[in-house]
């Protein structure tokens, strides 16, 4: 009797403890499920931000270019094959990029405080102060004559924007024959392009000799006319024999353009456009309703409406345009659509 007791208290214990050890080992399994259900919805949110941050990273990108290109002069076009192209003036980017990069700020902005031109010498040698009265400011622009500290200020920014003229001309032309140059690398190829034009050319010494002002305040012209260093609200210009040679569009005579692919058909350019902050809301009404004429079967009608605002949305600000959009689609006319991009 007392074995039989002892067997069963044995068994008892022992199914005891095999039934704790199967529950500790499903408790253990399902907190495991749940630590790797956990771990993929972290993983998961995690790369949503990742994919959130970079989607945002590329419409910054997107809306900078797409701002330097629409503040200077360029022109759009569409191939046969349906590629879009922006023909542009390098030099803009080319002098940001080299701004970015730390060249002499006087390059880019210059006022006549910094050259120190609040007096002059009239011919008989009398020092004319500008601040006195309008009077001698009016004789200041019969081309008063600079004196010798003033024109070695002069010299030396002329010295200077001739410089920055050399290696902005030399990245231009790098950037004409890069094979590859379009709108999502052009700020890349400028800085490339700078860098290595910055390494290759050797400042060139001018000498400077007697300067006056060429007319008013702001205009200085040294060794008989050769040299013409003009004040204005941006980026001064040095002239070169009465010949633009540097400013905000001329580099070196002329002025430079480079063409560059923005997209290779138009749904890409609609992408494009739908990740600039300018742009986004119109462009994403403009999808949505070509995307109704098109299965209406109005294809034609359609691709005009796209092309148009394209070529309207890369020269121009079209957000002011949205309510008109607006009123265009309710009206149900697609010519009035059409119209607003013209």
């Amino acid at each position: 009797m007392r074995k039989v007791m002892l067997f069963i208290f044995t068994a008892a214990a022992l199914f005891a403890n095999v039934s704790t050890s199967t529950q500790k080992q499903e408790q253990k399994s399902k907190s495991t499920r749940q630590q790797e259900q956990i771990g993929k919805q972290e993983q998961l949110q995690h790369n949503k931000q990742l994919n959130k941050g970079k989607e945002k990273s590329i419409s910054r990108n997107v809306t900078k270019t797409l701002n330097k290109i629409r503040s200077t002069t360029h022109t759009v076009s569409k191939s046969n094959s349906g590629t879009w192209r922006i023909e542009l003036n390098p030099i803009p980017h080319i002098l940001m990029k080299m701004r970015e990069l730390g060249w002499n700020e006087k390059a880019f902005f210059l006022t006549n405080k910094d050259i120190g031109t609040s007096y002059y010498v009239d011919d008989d040698e009398d020092i004319i102060d500008l601040n006195a009265k309008n009077y001698y400011e009016a004789k200041a622009k019969m081309r008063g004559r600079l004196d010798r500290d003033i024109t070695r200020k002069v010299a030396r920014y002329i010295q200077l924007l001739n410089y920055t003229g050399q290696v902005a001309e030399r990245a231009a032309s790098y950037m004409k024959h890069y094979p590859k140059a379009n709108f999502d690398n052009i700020e890349e190829l400028a800085a490339i392009a700078v860098k290595k034009a910055y390494k290759e050319v050797i400042p060139e010494h001018i000498n400077i000799y007697e300067c006056r002002f060429g007319g008013n305040n702001d205009t200085y012209t040294c060794n008989n006319g050769q040299y013409t260093l003009i004040l204005t609200s941006s980026v001064p210009t040095l002239l070169k024999n009465g010949m633009a040679y540097y400013s905000s569009t001329n580099i070196g005579f002329s002025k430079p353009t480079l063409t560059i692919s923005f997209a290779t058909n138009t749904n890409d350019a609609l992408s494009k456009l739908e990740q600039d902050q300018q742009t986004r809301s119109v462009a994403k009404m403009i999808r949505e309703y070509t995307s109704k004429l098109e299965s209406e079967g109005k294809t034609e009608i359609a691709q005009r409406i796209k092309n148009r605002f394209v070529e309207k949305a890369l020269t121009t600000n079209v957000s002011n345009t949205t309510n008109a959009v607006v009123n265009a689609i309710n009206s149900g006319s697609p010519i009035a659509v059409l119209h607003i991009f013209r």
